[in-house]
């Protein structure tokens, strides 16, 4: 168990960075199925250790603290390149919706083994028709006694075929302009009805499910906040989700940077790689991008820190979009570049990973709310200006 009476962990960064250096696992295979198992293991390690507990309520299973904690735990995460915990929807998303939201109750049933691991979340928000423009959800939430009959079809499930549980916004009431109609579920993915389909990525992993509810019954004391606050329940839920991923991703994307420098150098040394005024352009302006993101995210932490954070975090969203595919582009291209030499010039170095960071970098325009939507967002929510 986490302990309940801890330094604050601006005071442990020692001891926690000795710890990552020992203890983060380097041999994750690629293969999903067999990587799940042991993001399972490393979450739980994490919290045996009494890191993970870091800004969640002592009486739930954390160690308190505050959002500082949680922040900092991120950053040194990414820093150390940690694998990120197999439950990460939970602890980066529904689990803060609890915290803030939910009821003693469930706050007592649900944080304790979310935090551990030992029930994985998914979250069941978009929609084959109903994605960027996620107030048009189809998925039904029929009240009958005592709880509701869920019926619908969510589309980019994360990790869904591994999930327990499920946050599924539903229409609960058909009868009301449709941004008030909706409600936050937590649906048991054991329940008779609910199946998960992967969809499987150019990465050749399936992340996400197609996830199918057909007659699911959730009791009442399932529903987060009250019926009809989905909607409001989403936007901090989106809020809160972009400005922990700026804050973490461009950590990730700069250690990422440093790689592709380290190993053009090497690629450079061997003579397979030409040093040439383009790709020291291309560098440097990646180099460029990253300091400015960097310098973003230090003002971001600030609204995190404060739990006043709000659509300046899709200004955050659209700067790691921008800066995540121009980095792991750089680095695809000197790969390709290399002329198929790079692993045997340069010992130990992984193409396969540079190209699967490429290719899921293709997605950051879509992931976490479209480059699209985002712009209207900070157009209108940022900058006050009319909709067009």
């Amino acid at each position: 168990m986490a302990a309940t009476a801890v330094k604050p962990l601006a005071d442990r960064l020692d001891e926690l960075r000795d710890w990552l250096a020992r203890e983060t696992p380097r041999d994750l295979p690629y293969d999903l199925d067999a990587r799940f198992p042991r993001l399972v293991e490393w979450q739980r390690k994490l919290y045996d250790a009494g890191w993970l507990g870091y800004g969640w309520p002592a009486e739930f299973g954390g160690n308190g603290g505050g959002p500082t904690d949680k922040v900092i735990l991120s950053v040194e995460l990414a820093r150390a390149a940690a694998p990120v915990p197999a439950g990460t929807i939970g602890l980066e998303v529904i689990g803060p919706t609890l915290t803030r939201f939910g009821t003693d109750a469930q706050r007592r049933r649900f944080l304790p083994p979310m935090l551990r691991g030992d029930e994985i979340w998914s979250q069941g928000f978009s929609e084959p028709e109903a994605g960027s423009d996620l107030a048009s959800l189809r998925t039904r939430a029929e009240k009958v006694e005592g709880g509701y009959i869920v019926s619908g079809r969510k589309t980019w499930t994360s990790w869904g075929q591994f999930a327990r549980w499920c946050g599924v916004l539903a229409r609960t009431d058909p009868d009301v302009p449709k941004h008030k109609g909706i409600s936050l579920l937590m649906v048991d993915m054991e329940s008779e009805g609910a199946q998960t389909f992967p969809l499987v990525q150019m990465t050749g992993d399936a992340e996400f499910t197609e996830t199918l509810f057909e007659r699911v019954f959730v009791p009442d004391e399932n529903v987060v906040g009250q019926p009809g606050d989905g909607w409001n329940l989403a936007l901090d839920i989106l809020a809160h989700e972009r400005g922990p991923l700026v804050v973490r991703r461009q950590v990730e994307i700069a250690v990422g940077f440093e790689g592709i420098v380290e190993n053009a150098r090497r690629l450079v040394a061997a003579g397979v790689l030409a040093d040439d005024a383009r790709l020291r352009e291309r560098v440097g302006r990646a180099w460029a991008q990253l300091r400015m993101l960097e310098a973003y995210a230090a003002g971001l932490m600030g609204h995190l820190v404060h739990g006043d954070l709000g659509p300046e975090a899709s200004i955050g969203k659209r700067l790691v979009t921008e800066v995540e595919q121009a980095v792991f582009e750089l680095g695809f291209d000197i790969l390709g570049a290399s002329r198929g030499l790079a692993e045997d010039a340069v010992p130990g170095m992984n193409a396969d990973k540079w190209t699967r960071d490429y290719l899921y970098s293709r997605a950051a325009s879509i992931y976490g709310g479209a480059a699209e939507i985002q712009r209207g967002i900070i157009a209108q929510r940022v900058l006050g200006l009319p909709r067009a």
